[in-house]
């Protein structure tokens, strides 16, 4: 039977996942052949694998890899198909002969030079490096990044390719607005924005609260949705306005009713791939404000699925939302060309072609 290894440092345990975690999940639920799943912890019930490899007590990316190194590798078949959601978790696997398949979520390294330094930032171009070197496929959720790699890395151009990722359209879908913010305790009258994901520097959230709170208008209400690092500097600051309303770490399953329930989404990070935050909104038929970063304006198109926009604006495209108010068919319809059922097709010939 075709196996294929998925290698990826998100807990898939946690109900509350989002970004990788969704995609890895996403790529259990429609790929259909013997999955295996090299991750942090225990094994999540909710995901569709046959196996799964816990590495326990891996508090950071580092020391997953680190662990990785030390992993007794005798389970891995020798057609078994590497697919690693990082560059440098392919590195520990380098040794054997199996097929290896990097897909490459935006580029770590920019985040690594701000976050941690110029020695991990190093590190980590190594271990980059030597892990492309020896990748039989590269896939890029975006094309700005596919475009970084190939202008460092030109001799993977061959080998790369772009195949973004997938919305679940049968779980975010239009709901009544109305009721979608009845059963989420918000008025009917307000005017929403919301921003959900995760709450990490990098997203830009206490930038968000400040200028949403230098906005006068009492029936504007911000609604945050997540966890991170900065919730908690994020829930300070928004303690003085009632019109800022946070929920930690909802369930995912409860995200279609806030978008439902939303009339934008708000992204305004400092750096993205092609996000599936956006498409999920869109589904839902709700328009989009983000910065213009990565792959974004391929999804977020002026006057038909929302605006584009830099800080000290955010008021300006919310009012010209509010004002067009149908937005739903524009935004379901370009959706749907991104659902998992087209997009796992792409990767399951890509996967199975190196299935012997």
């Amino acid at each position: 039977m075709h196996e294929i290894i998925f290698i990826t440092d998100i807990d898939l345990s946690k109900q509350k996942g989002a970004g990788i975690a969704l995609y890895v999940k996403n790529l259990c639920r429609f790929i259909s052949a013997k999955k295996t799943i090299i991750g942090k912890n225990k094994h999540a019930l909710n995901i569709k694998a046959e196996k799964f490899i816990g590495i326990d007590n891996a508090n950071s990316n580092y020391s997953f890899l680190f662990k990785l190194l030390k992993l007794e590798k005798s389970f891995i078949s020798e057609n078994a198909v590497l697919v690693s959601q990082r560059p440098d978790f392919m590195y520990p696997f380098l040794k054997l002969e199996n097929r290896k398949i990097i897909t490459i979520h935006g580029n770590p390294a920019k985040l690594l030079l701000k976050k941690k330094g110029l020695f991990t930032y190093l590190a980590y171009k190594f271990l980059e490096k030597k892990s492309l070197a020896n990748a039989d496929k590269v896939i890029f959720i975006d094309s700005q990044t596919y475009k970084e790699y190939i202008k460092k890395y030109s001799w993977i151009e061959s080998r790369s390719e772009v195949i973004p990722p997938g919305v679940d359209t049968s779980v975010f879908k239009k709901q009544d607005r109305n009721k979608a913010r009845k059963r989420m305790n918000l008025p009917l009258n307000a005017k929403i924005m919301l921003f959900t994901g995760r709450i990490e520097p990098e997203k830009n959230v206490n930038l968000i609260v400040n200028e949403f709170k230098n906005i006068p208008d009492k029936d504007y209400l911000l609604l945050i949705a997540g966890q991170g690092r900065d919730y908690k500097k994020i829930s300070k600051l928004a303690e003085d306005d009632d019109r800022i309303k946070l929920f930690y770490g909802i369930e995912h399953e409860k995200v279609p009713m806030l978008m439902n329930a939303a009339d934008a989404l708000l992204l305004m990070s400092y750096s993205e791939g092609l996000p599936t935050v956006i498409l999920e909104a869109l589904s839902c038929g709700t328009p989009v404000i983000a910065r213009n970063v990565g792959d974004i304006d391929k999804l977020v198109i002026s006057d038909k699925t929302g605006y584009l926009t830099e800080f000290g604006d955010i008021k300006e495209n919310f009012e010209k939302i509010l004002a067009k108010k149908k937005w739903e068919k524009e935004c379901v319809r370009l959706a749907k060309t991104y659902s998992w059922k087209n997009i796992s097709k792409k990767l399951i010939e890509i996967y199975l072609k190196w299935i012997q």
